[in-house]
């Protein structure tokens, strides 16, 4: 997938989100954080990780502590100090 479709799969699953389809919003954010991740791109794969966090917080706190560290992860990586 290139940047720009990650991009577009990020953009689609915050839609998806506020449509309230989780499960598909959820898969696409996924995949972008995958996409963002093969293009070594940090600050967008932690952008997409933090945001499947959020969509997993009530559903599943285990899974979206997980994603949230991740996310930090790819911060710390990006040295992006803002998201930190």
């Amino acid at each position: 997938m290139r940047v720009m479709a990650a991009t577009v799969s990020q953009d689609r699953a915050e839609v998806l989100l506020a449509a309230g389809l989780v499960r598909e919003g959820r898969q696409a954010l996924q995949e972008a954080a995958r996409a963002f991740g093969r293009r070594r791109m940090h600050q967008r794969r932690g952008e997409a990780e933090l945001a499947l966090a959020r969509t997993l917080l009530l559903d599943d706190p285990r899974r979206a502590l997980d994603a949230a560290r991740a996310a930090a992860r790819r911060f710390r990586l990006a040295d992006a100090e803002a998201w930190r």
